[in-house]
Protein backbone atom coordinates (compact mmCIF):
# COMPACT_ATOMS: atom_id res chain seq x y z
CA UNK A 1 0.00 0.00 0.00
CA UNK A 2 1.29 3.51 -0.80
CA UNK A 3 2.37 6.22 1.98
CA UNK A 4 2.21 9.42 1.76
CA UNK A 5 3.50 12.38 3.95
CA UNK A 6 3.98 16.03 2.82
CA UNK A 7 5.99 19.25 4.34
CA UNK A 8 6.68 22.51 2.91
CA UNK A 9 10.25 24.10 3.51
CA UNK A 10 7.89 26.78 4.55
CA UNK A 11 7.88 24.75 7.55
CA UNK A 12 11.08 22.88 7.51
CA UNK A 13 12.44 25.50 10.46
CA UNK A 14 15.02 23.39 11.82
CA UNK A 15 16.39 20.09 11.56
CA UNK A 16 14.03 18.72 14.03
CA UNK A 17 11.30 18.38 11.67
CA UNK A 18 13.87 16.66 9.16
CA UNK A 19 14.28 13.66 12.03
CA UNK A 20 10.68 13.69 12.49
CA UNK A 21 10.07 12.82 9.01
CA UNK A 22 13.42 10.36 8.51
CA UNK A 23 12.04 8.92 12.20
CA UNK A 24 8.57 8.37 10.15
CA UNK A 25 9.85 6.47 6.81
CA UNK A 26 12.21 4.24 8.86
CA UNK A 27 9.99 2.87 11.78
CA UNK A 28 7.43 2.58 8.07
CA UNK A 29 10.32 0.47 6.38
CA UNK A 30 11.88 -1.33 8.93
CA UNK A 31 7.93 -2.66 10.20
CA UNK A 32 5.26 -2.46 7.76
CA UNK A 33 4.37 -3.34 3.86
CA UNK A 34 4.10 0.32 3.48
CA UNK A 35 5.83 2.37 0.16
CA UNK A 36 6.59 6.07 1.74
CA UNK A 37 6.07 8.64 -0.98
CA UNK A 38 6.87 12.40 0.29
CA UNK A 39 5.37 15.24 -1.26
CA UNK A 40 7.22 17.90 -0.83
CA UNK A 41 6.75 22.01 -1.83
CA UNK A 42 10.57 23.31 -1.32
CA UNK A 43 13.82 22.48 -3.39
CA UNK A 44 16.48 19.66 -3.00
CA UNK A 45 18.57 19.56 0.52
CA UNK A 46 19.93 16.97 2.97
CA UNK A 47 16.00 15.87 3.42
CA UNK A 48 15.49 15.18 -0.05
CA UNK A 49 19.01 13.20 -0.54
CA UNK A 50 18.08 10.67 2.79
CA UNK A 51 14.67 10.32 1.16
CA UNK A 52 16.43 9.26 -2.49
CA UNK A 53 18.41 7.28 -0.84
CA UNK A 54 16.31 5.05 0.79
CA UNK A 55 14.33 5.08 -2.22
CA UNK A 56 11.62 6.95 -1.56
CA UNK A 57 10.18 9.42 -4.08
CA UNK A 58 10.41 12.48 -3.31
CA UNK A 59 7.07 14.86 -5.65
CA UNK A 60 7.46 18.21 -5.59
CA UNK A 61 4.10 19.68 -5.55
CA UNK A 62 2.49 23.11 -4.52
CA UNK A 63 -0.53 23.58 -2.64
CA UNK A 64 -3.49 25.59 -4.62
CA UNK A 65 -3.63 27.85 -1.78
CA UNK A 66 -0.47 29.07 -1.42
CA UNK A 67 -0.61 32.57 -2.78
CA UNK A 68 -3.97 32.63 -0.42
CA UNK A 69 -1.95 31.84 2.67
CA UNK A 70 1.26 33.86 1.82
CA UNK A 71 -1.89 37.04 1.55
CA UNK A 72 -3.80 36.19 4.46
CA UNK A 73 -0.34 35.85 6.59
CA UNK A 74 0.61 39.50 4.91
CA UNK A 75 -3.08 41.07 5.90
CA UNK A 76 -3.26 39.11 9.48
CA UNK A 77 0.74 40.00 10.46
CA UNK A 78 0.54 36.33 11.45
CA UNK A 79 3.39 34.41 9.53
CA UNK A 80 2.85 31.16 10.96
CA UNK A 81 -0.65 31.20 8.43
CA UNK A 82 1.63 30.62 5.95
CA UNK A 83 4.59 28.19 7.01
CA UNK A 84 1.49 25.72 8.33
CA UNK A 85 -0.55 26.29 5.65
CA UNK A 86 1.54 25.59 2.92
CA UNK A 87 2.22 22.12 4.19
CA UNK A 88 -0.98 20.86 5.76
CA UNK A 89 -2.99 21.66 2.74
CA UNK A 90 -0.43 19.70 0.40
CA UNK A 91 -2.49 16.33 1.80
CA UNK A 92 -5.17 17.20 -0.22
CA UNK A 93 -2.70 17.16 -3.70
CA UNK A 94 -2.48 13.16 -3.31
CA UNK A 95 -4.79 12.91 -6.30
CA UNK A 96 -3.10 14.76 -8.90
CA UNK A 97 0.66 13.76 -7.47
CA UNK A 98 -0.61 10.48 -8.02
CA UNK A 99 -2.06 10.88 -11.36
CA UNK A 100 1.57 12.67 -12.57
CA UNK A 101 3.43 9.51 -11.56
CA UNK A 102 0.61 7.26 -13.07
CA UNK A 103 -0.52 5.51 -9.94
CA UNK A 104 -4.12 4.11 -9.83
CA UNK A 105 -4.00 2.92 -6.06
CA UNK A 106 -7.76 2.87 -4.99
CA UNK A 107 -6.60 3.47 -1.06
CA UNK A 108 -3.95 5.05 -0.27
CA UNK A 109 -2.73 6.40 3.65
CA UNK A 110 -1.82 9.57 4.64
CA UNK A 111 -0.15 10.57 8.04
CA UNK A 112 1.52 13.74 9.24
CA UNK A 113 5.36 13.62 9.60
CA UNK A 114 5.14 12.98 13.63
CA UNK A 115 3.93 9.51 13.50
CA UNK A 116 6.19 6.59 14.40
CA UNK A 117 5.02 2.84 13.42
CA UNK A 118 5.05 0.52 15.90
CA UNK A 119 3.33 -2.47 13.85
CA UNK A 120 1.90 -2.64 10.35
CA UNK A 121 -1.51 -1.00 9.58
CA UNK A 122 -1.45 -2.75 6.56
CA UNK A 123 -3.71 -5.78 7.22
CA UNK A 124 -6.39 -3.41 9.20
CA UNK A 125 -6.53 -0.53 6.40
CA UNK A 126 -7.13 -3.27 3.58
CA UNK A 127 -9.84 -4.65 5.42
CA UNK A 128 -11.39 -1.08 5.63
CA UNK A 129 -13.28 1.12 2.53
CA UNK A 130 -14.01 4.42 3.07
CA UNK A 131 -16.68 6.81 0.91
CA UNK A 132 -14.14 9.36 0.61
CA UNK A 133 -11.29 9.40 3.59
CA UNK A 134 -11.51 7.56 6.98
CA UNK A 135 -10.13 9.03 10.03
CA UNK A 136 -10.05 8.46 14.05
CA UNK A 137 -11.03 10.86 16.95
CA UNK A 138 -8.29 13.43 18.11
CA UNK A 139 -8.83 14.42 21.98
CA UNK A 140 -11.18 11.90 22.92
CA UNK A 141 -11.26 8.42 22.00
CA UNK A 142 -14.63 8.04 21.75
CA UNK A 143 -15.21 11.51 19.97
CA UNK A 144 -15.69 10.32 16.17
CA UNK A 145 -17.62 13.94 15.70
CA UNK A 146 -14.01 16.10 15.99
CA UNK A 147 -11.51 14.14 14.33
CA UNK A 148 -7.86 14.28 13.55
CA UNK A 149 -7.05 14.83 10.33
CA UNK A 150 -3.12 13.70 10.76
CA UNK A 151 -3.79 10.13 9.98
CA UNK A 152 -6.29 9.26 7.18
CA UNK A 153 -7.15 6.20 4.84
CA UNK A 154 -8.10 8.33 1.67
CA UNK A 155 -10.55 6.77 -1.44
CA UNK A 156 -8.60 8.41 -4.00
CA UNK A 157 -11.11 8.33 -6.50
CA UNK A 158 -13.98 9.77 -4.50
CA UNK A 159 -11.71 11.85 -2.87
CA UNK A 160 -10.77 13.44 -6.29
CA UNK A 161 -14.39 13.68 -7.64
CA UNK A 162 -14.88 15.66 -4.52
CA UNK A 163 -12.26 18.21 -4.85
CA UNK A 164 -13.61 20.72 -7.29
CA UNK A 165 -16.35 21.68 -4.57
CA UNK A 166 -14.50 20.88 -1.88
CA UNK A 167 -11.33 23.23 -2.94
CA UNK A 168 -13.94 26.27 -4.01
CA UNK A 169 -15.38 25.88 -0.30
CA UNK A 170 -12.09 26.02 1.25
CA UNK A 171 -11.29 28.95 -0.89
CA UNK A 172 -14.52 30.84 0.32
CA UNK A 173 -13.41 30.16 3.79
CA UNK A 174 -9.87 29.54 4.00
CA UNK A 175 -9.46 32.91 6.48
CA UNK A 176 -11.44 31.42 9.10
CA UNK A 177 -10.33 27.82 8.71
CA UNK A 178 -6.39 28.92 9.26
CA UNK A 179 -7.54 30.37 12.76
CA UNK A 180 -8.60 26.46 13.96
CA UNK A 181 -7.18 23.26 12.18
CA UNK A 182 -6.49 24.54 8.50
CA UNK A 183 -7.05 21.07 6.41
CA UNK A 184 -8.19 19.63 9.82
CA UNK A 185 -11.18 22.79 9.82
CA UNK A 186 -11.61 22.07 6.23
CA UNK A 187 -12.33 18.28 6.51
CA UNK A 188 -14.72 18.51 9.32
CA UNK A 189 -16.57 21.53 8.22
CA UNK A 190 -17.32 20.55 4.48
CA UNK A 191 -17.35 16.48 4.85
CA UNK A 192 -18.86 16.45 8.74
CA UNK A 193 -21.09 13.08 9.45
CA UNK A 194 -19.77 11.43 5.81
CA UNK A 195 -16.12 10.57 6.79
CA UNK A 196 -15.81 7.19 8.06
CA UNK A 197 -14.05 6.11 11.30
CA UNK A 198 -10.83 4.87 11.39
CA UNK A 199 -10.20 2.09 14.24
CA UNK A 200 -7.89 4.21 16.70
CA UNK A 201 -4.94 1.64 17.03
CA UNK A 202 -4.02 3.31 13.79
CA UNK A 203 -3.74 6.79 15.27
CA UNK A 204 -2.88 6.11 18.93
CA UNK A 205 -1.57 9.22 20.89
CA UNK A 206 0.84 8.29 23.62
CA UNK A 207 -0.95 10.44 26.62
CA UNK A 208 -4.00 7.90 26.37
CA UNK A 209 -1.37 5.33 27.33
CA UNK A 210 0.15 2.29 26.79
CA UNK A 211 -1.59 0.52 23.56
CA UNK A 212 0.46 -2.71 22.75
CA UNK A 213 -1.72 -3.32 19.76
CA UNK A 214 -1.31 0.00 18.53
CA UNK A 215 0.25 0.29 15.10
CA UNK A 216 0.66 4.06 14.34
CA UNK A 217 1.78 6.07 17.44
CA UNK A 218 0.96 9.91 16.59
CA UNK A 219 2.81 12.44 18.42
CA UNK A 220 -0.43 14.96 18.27
CA UNK A 221 0.29 17.76 20.65
CA UNK A 222 3.59 17.30 22.34
CA UNK A 223 6.85 16.36 20.40
CA UNK A 224 9.50 14.21 21.37
CA UNK A 225 11.46 17.13 22.09
CA UNK A 226 8.84 19.24 24.79
CA UNK A 227 10.36 16.16 27.25
CA UNK A 228 13.25 19.38 27.03
CA UNK A 229 11.35 21.73 27.31
CA UNK A 230 10.58 23.41 30.61
CA UNK A 231 7.51 25.51 30.36
CA UNK A 232 5.94 23.37 28.14
CA UNK A 233 2.10 24.38 28.23
CA UNK A 234 0.46 21.21 28.47
CA UNK A 235 2.40 19.33 30.80
CA UNK A 236 0.19 16.44 31.98
CA UNK A 237 0.40 15.24 28.45
CA UNK A 238 3.76 14.15 29.34
CA UNK A 239 3.11 11.31 31.31
CA UNK A 240 5.15 7.84 31.55
CA UNK A 241 3.61 6.21 28.95
CA UNK A 242 4.35 9.96 26.56
CA UNK A 243 8.22 9.24 27.95
CA UNK A 244 8.26 5.89 26.90
CA UNK A 245 7.17 6.39 23.50
CA UNK A 246 9.20 8.96 23.04
CA UNK A 247 12.08 6.60 24.24
CA UNK A 248 10.92 4.41 21.22
CA UNK A 249 11.71 7.16 19.05
CA UNK A 250 14.84 8.25 19.76
CA UNK A 251 15.81 4.54 19.17
CA UNK A 252 14.83 5.06 15.62
CA UNK A 253 16.28 8.51 14.70
CA UNK A 254 19.25 6.98 16.40
CA UNK A 255 19.51 4.74 13.70
CA UNK A 256 18.88 6.98 11.21
CA UNK A 257 22.76 8.27 10.75
CA UNK A 258 25.61 8.33 13.82
CA UNK A 259 25.57 11.02 16.16
CA UNK A 260 28.79 12.02 15.83
CA UNK A 261 30.69 15.32 16.88
CA UNK A 262 33.96 17.31 16.10
CA UNK A 263 36.89 15.07 16.04
CA UNK A 264 34.34 12.03 16.01
CA UNK A 265 33.08 12.48 19.02
CA UNK A 266 29.78 10.57 20.25
CA UNK A 267 26.80 12.95 20.70
CA UNK A 268 23.99 11.93 23.24
CA UNK A 269 20.85 11.97 21.84
CA UNK A 270 19.60 14.85 23.93
CA UNK A 271 22.21 16.83 23.20
CA UNK A 272 20.76 16.47 19.70
CA UNK A 273 17.45 17.41 20.28
CA UNK A 274 18.10 19.94 21.95
CA UNK A 275 20.22 21.49 19.09
CA UNK A 276 17.64 21.25 17.03
CA UNK A 277 15.08 23.35 19.71
CA UNK A 278 17.91 25.94 19.69
CA UNK A 279 17.54 25.96 15.52
CA UNK A 280 14.06 25.87 15.90
CA UNK A 281 13.59 28.94 17.85
CA UNK A 282 16.51 30.64 16.20
CA UNK A 283 14.43 30.13 12.86
CA UNK A 284 11.17 31.07 14.06
CA UNK A 285 12.48 34.80 15.83
CA UNK A 286 14.09 35.25 11.83
CA UNK A 287 11.08 34.59 10.70
CA UNK A 288 9.35 36.93 12.84
CA UNK A 289 12.01 39.86 12.36
CA UNK A 290 11.52 39.22 8.11
CA UNK A 291 7.73 39.55 8.38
Amino acid sequence: MKYFLAFSEQSLLSGFYSDMIKVAVKSAQQSTELQPHFIFDGSACELTDWLSERNVPVCLSRSRFFPYLKEIADKTHRPEVFWIGSGAFLRFEIPSVMASLGLDDEYVLYTDCDVLFQHDPVPMLKSLAPRVFAVAPEFDPTDWVNFNSGVMLMNVPAFRAALPQFEAFCEHHLDTMVLDSYDQAALRAYFGQSADRLPVELNWKPYWGRHDGASIIHFHGPKPFHRFVDDYAYPHLLNDQFLEYAKAWDAVLASTCPLRGQGGANLTLRGRIEDRMRALWRDRAFRRRQA
